[in-house]
């Protein structure tokens, strides 16, 4: 079925159709699809009142290039993101990890830097959690494991009251995810457990963090296995490999 074909359809119903069928298929592994998907629904949201979920197809964009290992690729799209909305900290985050992942820890401190700079005087703290996300993704990469679990800590104590972001909705994943993975290396895996299956729990909450939500799947098999408990290991990795 292809909603383009259907005249009688607004752009915004093209839109929130490629968005869902992009997310569908980065759950199913199709990452090629999903790309296609999140560019030509970005096509449908020209207008300046809809910046954020143009932003949005970007950032999904950019995400899916780096679960391919496309780095560059994926930092245009972050670049793109900011473009149409500004500085915003979860894309100053993204591309930084980005970064990260790519080897660049010099990179990855910059754009660190930059989220230590305040971008809204009448939200003062805005970009705080943001910025001790990634410095503790640049501490974990380092093999600081006892710091960085100190920074998705305080990440998380800061960022809890604020819940939502205006592109992402819902930031609960990232947090967790982060706190998930260092508790992971410093081979706390209760710890590991309790964060992942959070991420399990969030339901729609975790709409637009897709990629995340099927890690947490292999993450709790990992966490499962350090603690002995094969079989459910083993029924996680299963149904993060069927995903």
């Amino acid at each position: 079925y292809d909603t383009e074909r259907e005249r009688n359809n607004s752009a915004a119903a093209n839109a929130m159709t490629h968005l869902h069928a992009g997310i569908k298929d980065v759950w199913l592994g199709r990452f090629d699809s999903a790309a296609q998907h999140f560019e030509r629904g970005a096509e449908f949201l020209p207008g300046p009142w809809e910046r954020s979920g143009r932003a949005l197809f970007f950032l999904l964009l950019g995400r899916t290039h780096a679960l391919m290992g496309r780095a560059r690729e994926a930092d245009l799209a972050f670049e793109s993101a900011q473009q149409v909305a500004g500085p915003r900290p979860v894309l100053e985050y993204c591309l930084g990890v980005s970064k990260l992942k790519a080897g660049s820890a010099r990179e990855a401190e910059r754009v660190a830097r930059r989220l230590a700079q305040e971008v809204r005087v009448s939200q003062p703290g805005w970009n705080e959690p943001w910025r001790r996300l990634l410095v503790g993704e640049i501490a974990l990469a380092s093999g600081e494991t006892a710091r960085a679990i100190d920074e998705f800590r305080e990440a998380w104590r800061l960022e809890r009251p604020l819940a939502t972001d205006c592109i992402v909705e819902y930031t609960d994943a990232y947090f967790l995810d982060a706190l998930g993975r260092a508790y992971l290396a410093a081979g706390r895996a209760q710890d590991a457990l309790a964060a992942f299956d959070q991420i399990r729990a969030l339901g729609v909450k975790r709409l637009h963090q897709p990629e995340i939500a099927v890690l947490a799947l292999h993450h709790c098999g990992q966490a499962l296995e350090m603690m002995g408990r094969t079989g459910e290991a083993q029924r996680a990795y299963a149904r993060a490999a069927t995903l």
